[in-house]
């Protein structure tokens, strides 16, 4: 991987991803409704730079758990966030087609 200022190792994002996971996860087990603020990932939120993809806008999104509609929401991110580990796992690529089988 291309090392930049945004640029992460393999290992980092792969124990990021745990890191994320585990926090939600302990947040459920607490009895707790999570709150998560992610970046989006559509063409209209990043721009490819010579350091990588970057956030167009500064200010993260957020999910509140509270709110029956963001259920699916974190289901979603949970979902994504497993399936890009398992493909940096294997050593593959992540496109629009893998969320969509």
């Amino acid at each position: 991987m291309k090392k930049g200022s945004n640029s992460a190792t393999t290992p980092e994002v792969m124990s990021l991803i745990d890191d994320v996971l585990g926090t939600l996860a302990d947040t459920i087990n607490n009895g707790e409704f999570p709150e998560i603020g992610y970046y989006g990932s559509s063409k209209k939120n990043v721009e490819w730079s010579e350091n990588g993809y970057e956030p167009v806008n500064a200010v993260p999104s957020f999910v509140d758990g509270r709110k029956v509609e963001s259920a699916k929401t974190i289901a979603g991110l949970v979902y994504g966030l497993a399936c890009f580990k398992e493909h940096l796992e294997q050593k593959m690529s992540m496109s629009l087609r893998d969320s969509l089988g």
